[in-house]
C-alpha cells in the first residue's frame, strides 16, 4: 500500500454512516499522523486502525485530535472512538478530547480509546481528556507497552483504564492522571506506578509491580472467601518487597481490619483503611519512606 498522504490535518468528518476515519490493511503503514482532526457521532468506530501485517505499525499519531460521540450502534462488538491494533509505536497527545463513545453499547469493553490484537507496543496516551464513555483506556491487547500519564478521567460505566495484557514483555506505566473512575489491572499484566501517583484513589485489581509508592490503594477481586476460623469473608494479601527483598503476609477481614500475619525480612509495610462493599474490599497500602518496587496480589 502506497500513502498519498502522511498528514491529516484540519479533517472533519461528522455522522458517519458506518465508520468516521478507517486504516484497514494487510500491508505495513507507517508515519501517519493526525492532526487538529474532529470525528463524531459516527454509527460505528470513530477512527478505525487495523493493520493485520506481521511488522506492527510505526509512528501513529494523534495529535489535538476530538473524538466523540461515536458508536451508536448498539450492537458493535469491540466499540470505541479509536480502536488500534497492529502498532508498533504511536501516540495520543497534545491535549485531545475524547467524549460520550459507544454510550449506548452495553459491551464491557467499549471504551473511548481501544487498544487490542497482537500488538500495541510502545503506544501512549499523553494530556488527553476522556469522559462520558464506558470506559477510558481499555488494552486487551498480548504484547503492549506504553505511558499513560496527565490525563483527566471521568467514565460513566466501567473503569477508567483496563490492562488485561499476557505477554512476559508487556510493561505499561500508568503517571499522574487525574482519575475519577477506577483502575481495572487483570493479572499477570506488568503494570507500573509512578511515586506520584500515591494518592489519586486510583484502583487496582488482581495483582501487579508498582514502582517507589508511598501510599497505594488496591481492591480484591469481588469473589470472597471464608477462611477457617475467621467468621467472615476474608482473605489474604501477600505483598513481596523487590527492592530490599523479603515478602510481609496480611489477613484482610472487613470486621476486623487488616491484620499482620507474619513477614520475613522486610520492614516498613503496613495495611489500613480497610472498607468492605458490594463484595469488594478496598484497602490502602503504604510502603514507607523509602523507594521501593513492591509486587502484590491478593489471595481468596
Amino acid at each position: 500500500m502506497h500513502n498519498l498522504w502522511d498528514t491529516f490535518q484540519n479533517v472533519v468528518v461528522e455522522t458517519a454512516q458506518q465508520v468516521g476515519i478507517v486504516f484497514n490493511t494487510s500491508a505495513v503503514v507507517n508515519f501517519i499522523t493526525f492532526r487538529d482532526t474532529r470525528v463524531a457521532l459516527s454509527q460505528q468506530w470513530g477512527i478505525y486502525f487495523n493493520n493485520s501485517n506481521a511488522n506492527p505499525s510505526l509512528a501513529i499519531d494523534f495529535d489535538h485530535v476530538n473524538v466523540e460521540y461515536n458508536g451508536a450502534q448498539t450492537s458493535l462488538a469491540n466499540c470505541a472512538g479509536l480502536y488500534l491494533t497492529g502498532v508498533g509505536e504511536g501516540s495520543i497527545r497534545g491535549n485531545s478530547y475524547f467524549e460520550g463513545n459507544c454510550l449506548s453499547n452495553s459491551f464491557s469493553n467499549a471504551a473511548d480509546i481501544r487498544l487490542t490484537g497482537t500488538y500495541v507496543q510502545a503506544f501512549s496516551v499523553l494530556n488527553t481528556l476522556m469522559q462520558a464513555s464506558p470506559n477510558g483506556i481499555y488494552n486487551d491487547a498480548t504484547l503492549s507497552t506504553g505511558v499513560y500519564e496527565g490525563n483527566y478521567f471521568n467514565p460513566v460505566g466501567f473503569q477508567s483504564i483496563t490492562v488485561n495484557t499476557t505477554n512476559a514483555a508487556s510493561h505499561i506505566t500508568i503517571g499522574n492522571n487525574y482519575n475519577l473512575g477506577t483502575n481495572n489491572i487483570v493479572t499477570p499484566s506488568k503494570v507500573f506506578i509512578r511515586a506520584e501517583q500515591d494518592t489519586g484513589g486510583d484502583t487496582l485489581t488482581g495483582s501487579g509491580i508498582f514502582i517507589n509508592p508511598l501510599t497505594m490503594t488496591i481492591s480484591a477481586l469481588s469473589t470472597a472467601t471464608v477462611i477457617p476460623g475467621s467468621g467472615a469473608n476474608s482473605g489474604i494479601l501477600h505483598v513481596r518487597d523487590n527492592t530490599l527483598g523479603g515478602s510481609a503476609v496480611f489477613i484482610i477481614d472487613p470486621n476486623a481490619g487488616v491484620q499482620l500475619l507474619g513477614s520475613s525480612g522486610v520492614t516498613g509495610l503496613a495495611a489500613a483503611g480497610v472498607t468492605f462493599s458490594s463484595g469488594v474490599w478496598h484497602l490502602s497500602l503504604s510502603s514507607g519512606s523509602t523507594p521501593r518496587t513492591l509486587n502484590w496480589a491478593i489471595l481468596q
